[in-house]
């Protein structure tokens, strides 16, 4: 009798092991996720999952009032941000406001002649493991998958990441592995004003040209998106990025509305006063420099202007930012 539950015991423990630690998703699985989400119904993830995936959850933000385990959430959601716009700002929005944490597709998917299915794998595991993954929208990477999977799963939100163009560049020189792509790109150790002429010149950079491609994919396939939810850098960052605050209260209420949570006044307090920067509860970002607004007047001269209303005002324009407050 012992043995018998001896062995049922130790086949309760595998099935279980399995089933929480295993990165493949069966068809059942799959089906489930689809089903839950697209019915509006609750993904409850226990916390083993996400432990046995490396998915760190965080314990000193309030959680929401009618939620007593914040792994419980409603509509699945992915983060998808141009390059330089304030990608760890709005992971860290969403993990206080959903307790999950992002995974770059990067890491996952370090190799670039991946399958579509890997791909879904990867982003339905993400769901079951509570966490999001967020990407950005390279043509020739991961935008081709992404759209092939939001049109199979258009219950997934997507979630957009955009930022004032010019601030854009300046954060990317002061990226300084980038910028040390830009030392090569033209030979030798340049300044900084030549190193943002080059980039700004976009035909003889080849940085440059991967920043647009992401642009453009950006504003071709994700602001005209049915489902997309666009955040500004600007609106996020509140009175301490030089922002507002009450705008950006507005947005992250009307956030936490379209994904479905309902947080509690204590929550959002937390949000208010802790989302701005990289030294409060919880750190997301290794390349936190400023984080403010209209940092490009510092170093924009007129050469700079010139060359980015020629090669980037369109794109600026389309997105909403303006072109008109050079002297502001």
């Amino acid at each position: 009798m012992f043995n018998q539950l001896l062995n049922l015991l130790i086949f309760i423990c595998t099935f279980f092991t399995a089933t929480v630690v295993g990165n493949e998703i069966n068809p059942k699985e799959h089906e489930e996720i689809q089903k839950s989400s697209s019915e509006g119904r609750a993904i409850l993830i226990t916390s083993s999952v996400a432990d046995s995936v490396g998915c760190e959850r965080p314990s000193a933000a309030p959680r929401s009032s009618d939620d007593e385990d914040s792994k419980t959430f409603t509509h699945p959601f992915f983060l998808i941000s141009i390059p330089k716009s304030g990608t760890h700002l709005c992971a860290k929005l969403l993990l206080l406001l959903t307790n999950k944490r992002h995974k770059l597709m990067y890491d996952v998917l370090k190799y670039k002649n991946f399958e579509y299915f890997q791909f879904e794998r990867e982003i339905l595991q993400c769901q079951k493991n509570n966490c999001f993954f967020c990407a950005h929208p390279f043509p020739d990477y991961f935008d081709p998958h992404l759209l092939q999977f939001s049109d199979e799963y258009p219950e997934y939100i997507p979630v957009l990441a955009i930022r004032d163009l010019r601030d854009v560049m300046i954060s990317f020189m002061f990226h300084k592995q980038l910028a040390d792509n830009l030392d090569q790109e033209m030979g030798r150790a340049a300044s900084f004003d030549e190193k943002l002429t080059h980039l700004l010149s976009l035909t003889n950079s080849n940085q440059a040209r991967t920043i647009e491609s992401a642009i453009r994919s950006a504003i071709e396939n994700w602001i005209s998106h049915p489902n997309t939810i666009i955040l500004r850098f600007e609106d996020l960052v509140g009175s301490q990025g030089k922002g507002g605050d009450l705008k950006q209260k507005e947005v992250i209420l009307d956030l936490a509305s379209q994904l479905g949570i309902q947080p509690s006044e204590e929550q959002l307090q937390y949000i208010y006063d802790n989302l701005f920067g990289n030294e409060t509860f919880p750190k997301v970002s290794a390349t936190f420099k400023k984080g403010e607004i209209g940092n490009w007047r510092h170093y924009f001269n007129a050469s700079h202007r010139e060359l980015f209303e020629q090669n980037w005002g369109a794109y600026q324009i389309v997105l909403g930012y303006s072109l008109d407050d050079w002297g502001s």
